[in-house]
């Protein structure tokens, strides 16, 4: 039957092929068709869908003879061959596809009975888990589409399809179905949540493609579900899976919805919106990575990375706030670690199938360098320093990131390797901001990947054609980076080498400098290669064209010999450097001994003898120093024989040197107290020269003296000697020195010469217990020389901050120095000849002492921030412990005995047990030592901040030294400013730490005795009690309080900066959580309690920069209620007792504020500003009025502005009480309308009228403005 029927098929007429058909039954049709098909798998001798087809086309339903039979003749033969797809065909035969093309046509000629039953045969099979032909879904999306258009959607089929469980064989193919589906919203809604609850049965190789149908389905909508469906699938699934092949599905996705949000303009769009609407999304790799990835496109590409860069970046300055604000981290957390982790998270993945992030990451992370570096501490462009910044700033965390993201990204891709070497020397050579940032980025590179910077040297080469033009401290800096690669590639190396000397040889004294550090840094990497003789030459052509530059500037002779003075320590130059250096030293020596003058000063200065503009071009003293060290440290090393002979030589001439430094008189040299030392003239400038080489002079022949023979009667008395010589000049120049107009001219501050490593030993030796019968005792009993040795510690200490650290400027030396001023401050009181030495002008010598010490502690936390705690374990273990009260002696060896140096906390609390004891000893002294006790105050605050806020004995620790403190504000009547401010202002931190909030309201009550009560004013309140007059903290008196008031309201105004950040923070928290609930709770307590510190300062009389101060407190304090009440308006119905006691202490603050406002405009007649107005004559009378006009200037702004805030405040607490159904305005006396505004052209017309109305304008602009006030407020 078979062969007739494809006989009669191929005929023209095709009446055959139906009668044929008609003639037979439908069961032998059915039967026909389910064998052909069955067959087809085994035997290829007759195509089924020739059957099949030839079927349709004898069967022609439009006839009207037997139109009926042969429609379902054709039902019959389509289902046969539908249930055979559906029920026997085997996922990849290719029959069974073939079929699917032959009967999609076929599906617009079916009934709608037909179409539902079809559908309803697919959905029974899903429901019974068998596996489909993919292409049988195609039936079924168009059976829905036309049952669809005819108005007979098939719901209990879309149902039980959405219900039934999918098979992984199914999914994607019905995925794709869905997509060729017409739905409508509510259809859709269900579809999509379906297939987002199918992401997690799915395989690892099944997700791609389900998810790229997923995409697609998103273009009929539900766009914002579907990606958020996306993301949360794999944070859930996959956060924790690393695997090769999991890494590599994930970046197929990427790459799906990449291309999908290219497709839609929209998808992309809601993307960014879900992520930023959210932004715990950007704390999950695959969300971010997605983010990075769709940052390829142009159009995302900048709301991305500024998505990106603002979230970071605010995400690091929370965290470095919530360490200051410990008690908002106790209830809400920045996620500053987790941020980093998953970002380098991404870093490795894009080397496991990520690679479309690769761009994005590089671009994300120079972003974020070049805006922290822009808002940090390297707002200035191209700013380099040696110093070692703090490294726990926001700004710095942010772009230590971003040089971790680059460097990582170096390792790992040869594809972005030259693109950022490019964009590092670009940055470096148009001096950007971030420059200092990048420099380090690249020595990173080039210390711990050389090998991989090898192949792309070509992009640092070209920025060495640019190295004279850059700022000196960035050129230093890149010389000091680029010193491995020299040290191994000698091609590379010559360039270098070219370069510099070009820029050795240049005019400008920048490019000069260049070179100068650039040979020297070439010193310093082939001298650590000793073993190489290939080094050591370098090193020596290196050394000889040094020398060349010894006819150069002073800037650049001084560079050269400190330099040298340095590599000295290197045996095989030291002989070589000495060489050079007492070459050119024997060009200024006078070797004639008959001769008082050993120095030729007019060699060292240009036009000297002429009566030129002189100028300074050779600093004898640095090349006197450097040379004296070279010549010290030729002991230690084996020199040939020739260097020996010249090295007894310059012995001979250094003690020739020597003797006549000591006998010479300043008349030797054309100094003495007739000398012209005016700056405006070149004698004067000349002069002034001479002297200050002079001082150098002396001061590297006292290091000398020192280091070589220190421990004679005769080498001590040589130093002294040399020191008066010095002092005198010093004096000299103090004393006739005058400035370009004739003024005085305050001493010249030129570098110190002497080294750390003399002062150090020098102080020890001088200081120590033991030795005053030794011959050091003569240095000691010279309080001069002790003021000076102390003094130049500090200025040395300070260079070095500057500088950096170096050879002769380490940290064993500082802590060195602060042990010793540790144990004079422990060891000398009021009757010690360091107080008795008072200078008319600054510190005596014990005060100066204790400035060292705080210079001694910022200088290690500023250059070696991670050796803070040893550095304050080993001052707190110095040699003055017998020296110290039996009780702190106690306290000190249990601590010590039961801690290690990394424990902070506890040699923190050391070091403030000393210096309190040093302290307590000052102010218990029968002459109290306030000045030098407010100092030592210094230093303990300094140490206090350094407490760690999240340490379990915090509190503990934190109130041992609040009773101190106490006890010293309320027992002692000091009448010292600056001490009393110390005092009140550490006291006042450390009980805002501990939530000691009583204390500030104690401290506000005495301020109000103090200064004057509000209600024994003109204004009285009936309702006012008497105040109590006794004051509790007696430290606060008629001096003092002024200065500790402005302490309270720093602190208020930084406090309700706080409350105001908390409140932000909270917003988003969920508010039924118990956490949130904790968190407001503790905001309402705070806010409470500083409320009430503030009502006793509004009862105060305050005018002046006072009154000032506290309508900006009050300001503050009304913005932060509005921002509180705004976010109690989304949370209505919860309204507790401690917002309510909130509410309640303001109505009191309301009440006296208005009333010090009136008082304030009453009283400003009798301001001292106004009477001194009245008072002053000619330019001071104009001065004053200026100060006046501006001060009325500051209150038309301030005073309005309070006043708007207010009502701010009061009007959103009325929208709360109505939305929560709660009176929280009965205790609110509300005034009345305060809407009016100060006409500014009136206060400020005719300014240029004559000088003799002048007071009479300005007080009468006053006395409108207040009267404005006064009858507006109420």
């Amino acid at each position: 039957m078979d062969a007739q029927i494809l006989k009669l098929a191929k005929q023209t007429n095709r009446q055959g092929l139906v009668d044929f058909l008609d003639s037979k039954s439908l069961d032998q049709i059915s039967q026909l068709v389910k064998s052909q098909l069955t067959e087809s798998s085994t035997s290829e001798d007759v195509d089924p869908l020739l059957i099949v087809r030839a079927i349709f086309i004898g069967s022609p339903f439009a006839s009207s003879k037997n139109g009926h039979a042969h429609m379902e003749r054709r039902v019959l033969t389509f289902k046969t061959a539908f249930l055979w797809l559906v029920n026997d065909a085997s996922t990849d035969n290719k029959t069974a596809s073939n079929l699917v093309n032959l009967l999609l046509p076929e599906l617009e000629t079916l009934t709608v009975d037909t179409l539902e039953d079809l559908a309803s045969i697919v959905t029974q099979a899903i429901s019974e888990q068998r596996p489909l032909h993919q292409r049988t879904f195609e039936i079924l999306s168009k059976s829905w589409n036309i049952l669809s258009t005819l108005e007979r959607p098939i719901y209990n089929v879309l149902n039980d399809l959405l219900g039934a469980k999918w098979i992984s064989q199914s999914a994607i193919a019905l995925a794709s179905a869905f997509n060729e589906m017409e739905l409508q919203l509510p259809e859709l809604d269900k579809v999509v949540k379906r297939m987002s609850s199918q992401l997690k049965d799915l395989e690892v190789d099944e997700t791609p493609p389900f998810i790229y149908q997923l995409l697609l389905l998103s273009r009929k909508g539900h766009k914002r579900e579907i990606i958020s469906s996306i993301c949360d699938h794999f944070n859930t699934k996959y956060s924790n899976n690393s695997s090769d092949a999991v890494s590599r599905m994930e970046g197929t996705v990427m790459l799906h919805i990449s291309f999908a949000i290219k497709q839609d303009q929209e998808l992309g769009n809601e993307f960014v919106k879900h992520i930023r609407g959210d932004k715990k999304h950007l704390l999950e790799t695959f969300p971010l990575a997605c983010l990075l990835s769709a940052a390829r496109i142009h159009r995302l590409e900048d709301p991305i990375f500024d998505l990106l860069r603002s979230h970071i970046l605010a995400i690091y300055k929370d965290g470095h706030r919530l360490k200051k604000c410990a008690w908002i981290a106790e209830f809400s957390n920045v996620e500053e670690h987790t941020v980093k982790s998953v970002i380098l998270d991404i870093v490795e993945k894009s080397a496991q199938g990520w690679d479309q992030v690769i761009q994005s990451l590089v671009q994300l992370a120079m972003g974020l360098i070049d805006t922290a570096a822009s808002q940090g501490v390297w707002s200035k462009a191209g700013s380099v320093t040696k110093t070692q910044r703090n490294k726990d700033g926001p700004m710095e965390n942010v772009m230590a990131l971003g040089n971790e993201i680059l460097k990582r990204m170096f390792e790992l891709h040869d594809l972005v390797r030259s693109e950022i070497l490019d964009q590092i020397t670009s940055r470096v050579v148009t001096g950007s901001p971030s420059t200092s940032c990048f420099l380090e980025l690249l020595a990173s590179l080039i210390t711990e990947s050389l090998h991989a910077v090898e192949p792309y040297l070509a992009n640092i080469k070209d920025t060495l054609d640019y190295l004279s033009l850059l700022p000196e401290a960035t050129a230093e800096r890149l010389l000091q980076v680029i010193e491995p690669i020299s040290k191994q590639n000698e091609q590379f190396r010559d360039a270098l080498m070219l370069v510099l000397r070009k820029s050795m040889f240049a005019k400008d004294l920048s490019g000069r400098m260049v070179a100068v550090n650039g040979f020297l840094n070439l010193l310093t990497g082939q001298m650590n290669d000793t073993a190489s003789p290939a080094a050591q030459g370098i090193a020596f052509e290196s050394l000889g064209l040094l020398r060349r530059c010894f006819n150069q500037q002073a800037q650049v002779r001084i560079a050269a010999y400190q330099g040298l003075g340095a590599l000295s320590k290197h045996s095989t130059l030291t002989g070589d450097i000495f060489e050079v250096l007492y070459g050119q030293f024997q060009k200024a020596y006078e070797k004639d001994t008959g001769v008082s003058s050993p120095l030729r000063l007019e060699t060292c200065v240009e036009n000297a003898t002429n009566g030129g503009l002189p100028r300074l071009m050779e600093p004898i003293h640095v090349l006197l120093a450097n040379m004296l060290k070279t010549l010290r440290r030729i002991d230690d090393s084996e020199c040939n024989t020739v260097v020996q002979e010249l090295a007894n030589q310059c012995r001979g001439s250094v003690r020739s040197l020597l003797f006549r430094l000591t006998k010479s008189d300043l008349e030797d040299y054309d100094l003495d107290k007739t000398t012209e030392f005016d700056m405006a003239t070149h004698l004067g400038m000349r002069n002034h020269m001479y002297a200050n080489l002079l001082m150098g002079c002396y001061e590297a022949a006292m290091e000398h003296e020192y280091l070589s023979h220190g421990n004679s009667n005769d080498s001590f008395q040589m130093i002294l000697d040399l020191f008066n010589k010095r002092n005198a000049i010093a004096a000299m120049l103090k004393e006739t020195s005058s400035g370009e107009k004739g003024r005085k001219a305050s001493q010249p501050s030129e570098s110190p010469v002497l080294s750390l490593e003399c002062i150090s030993k020098m102080s020890r030796q001088m200081f120590r217990q033991n030795n005053m019968q030794d011959p050091v005792r003569a240095l000691r009993v010279d309080i001069s020389f002790v003021q000076f040795i102390i003094t130049t510690a500090q200025n040395r200490l300070k260079m070095g901050v500057v500088q950096g650290p170096t050879s002769d400027f380490n940290f064993d030396y500082c802590v060195e120095l602060g042990r010793i001023f540790l144990n004079i401050l422990v060891v000398e009181d009021s009757d010690s000849s360091f107080i008795n030495h008072q200078p008319k002008r600054g510190h005596s010598v014990l005060g100066c002492i204790i400035d060292s010490l705080r210079t001694v502690h910022d200088t290690v936390l500023q250059l070696w921030p991670d050796k803070m705690t040893t550095f304050i374990a080993k001052l707190s273990g110095s040699e003055s412990d017998q020296s110290r009260n039996a009780m702190v002696s106690e306290v000190l060896n249990t601590l010590m005995a039961s801690i290690q140096y990394e424990n902070i906390r506890v040699v923190l609390l050391i070091q403030v047990f000393v210096l309190q004891d040093i302290a307590a000893k000052y102010l218990g002294d029968r002459t109290p030592l306030y000045k030098e006790a407010a100092n030592v105050m210094q230093l303990i605050v300094a140490v206090c901040h350094h407490l760690d806020r999240a340490a379990s004995d915090f509190e503990t620790h934190t109130r041992q030294v609040i009773g101190w403190l106490e006890s010293l504000a309320k027992n002692r009547p000091i009448e010292d400013i600056s001490l009393a401010r110390e005092v009140i202002s550490l006291l006042i931190h450390l009980c805002g730490e501990i939530k000691d909030f009583i204390t500030f309201k104690y401290l506000a009550q005495d301020m109000r005795k103090v200064l004057g009560d509000l209600d024994d004013s003109s204004y009285e309140d009936g309702d006012s009690q008497p105040m109590d007059p006794r004051i509790t903290y007696v430290m606060l008196n008629q001096k003092t309080c002024a200065a500790c008031t402005l302490q309270l309201f720093s602190s208020l105004d930084q406090l309700y900066d706080d409350i105001t950040w908390a409140v932000g923070r909270i917003k988003p928290m969920n508010s039924e959580d118990d956490n949130t609930r904790a968190f407001e709770q503790a905001i309402t307590y705070r806010l409470t309690s500083y409320i009430s510190v503030t009502l006793e300062l509004t009862k105060s009389l305050m005018f002046g920069s006072h009154g000032e101060t506290l309508i900006k407190v009050l300001t503050k304090l009304y913005k932060t209620l509005t921002a509180l009440v705004k976010y109690k308006l989304g949370h209505p119905r919860e309204i507790g007792s401690n917002f309510k006691d909130v509410i309640n202490g303001v109505k009191d603050v309301t009440d006296n504020m208005y009333r010090f406002l009136i008082l304030y405009g009453q009283n400003h007649q009798g301001d001292p500003m106004t009477i001194a107005s009245k008072k002053g004559k000619g330019k001071g009378k104009q001065g004053a009025n200026s100060r006046e006009k501006a001060k009325i200037l500051r209150e038309s702004k301030m005073i309005p502005n309070l006043i708007f805030v207010v009502e701010q405040f009061e009007r959103h607490l009325i929208q709360l009480s109505r939305k929560s159904k709660v009176d929280l305005m009965q205790n609110m006396k509300r005034s009345t309308s305060r809407d009016f505004k100060i006409n500014m052209e009136y206060l400020t017309k005719q300014e240029s009228s004559d000088e003799d109305d002048n007071d009479s304008k300005v007080k009468g602009r006053m006395t409108v403005y207040y009267e404005i006030l006064t009858r507006c407020v109420f």
